[in-house]
């Protein structure tokens, strides 16, 4: 079993049995000072793959959300077409072919 020298302690040793307690109960998640950052890492394997999985899961769902906001914009934008579409439906339901040709030189 591994010791530390004095020189490697950087602290008092409450500190250290402290840091290892919250290290162990922890499982890995939480690694305080004075420990290196990578001993969860080394004494908890599973630790990094969790920190990627989670990361990669994380990634995942800022991208579905993207993707909803984006298809609930496109949807939006096609209600909004279909309604003045039938708006416009409606306004030629009430015109005659003459008033219709007049309409059509306006708008040119």
């Amino acid at each position: 079993m591994p010791s530390l020298t004095a020189e490697e302690l950087h602290g008092n040793r409450l500190q250290w049995l402290y840091a290892i307690d919250v290290l162990i109960e922890t499982q890995g998640e939480v690694c305080l000072l004075p420990l290196p950052g990578d001993a969860a890492e080394r004494l908890f394997p599973s630790v990094r793959f969790r920190v990627r999985e989670r990361s990669r899961h994380k990634s995942a769902l800022v991208m579905q959300k993207y993707s909803r906001q984006q298809a609930r914009e496109a949807e939006q934008k096609a209600r909004a077409y279909q309604a003045l579409v039938a708006q416009a439906e409606i306004e030629l339901a009430f015109h005659s072919p003459e008033t219709v040709g007049k309409l059509v030189c306006t708008l040119e």
